[in-house]
């Protein structure tokens, strides 16, 4: 029976740790998404998708 206490124990510890990491990973990537954003904005003045081109017209201007 002591066996058994300690694997669940050992579970609960895994469990535990791998969702730690997924949360710090989850904010980090989060964090980079949203300072990239601001990057664009700010520094490399781009404006929203609305605003331009759409997607398709874009495309065609970069084929030769």
């Amino acid at each position: 029976m002591r066996n058994g206490v300690i694997v669940k124990e050992n579970i609960r510890k895994q469990f535990g740790r791998s969702m730690l990491w997924y949360w710090v990973s989850y904010f980090v990537v989060t964090v980079i998404g949203f300072a990239h954003t601001f990057f664009n904005v700010l520094v490399l003045h781009m404006g929203s998708m609305a605003q331009g081109p759409g997607l398709g017209e874009g495309y065609e201007a970069t084929k030769s």
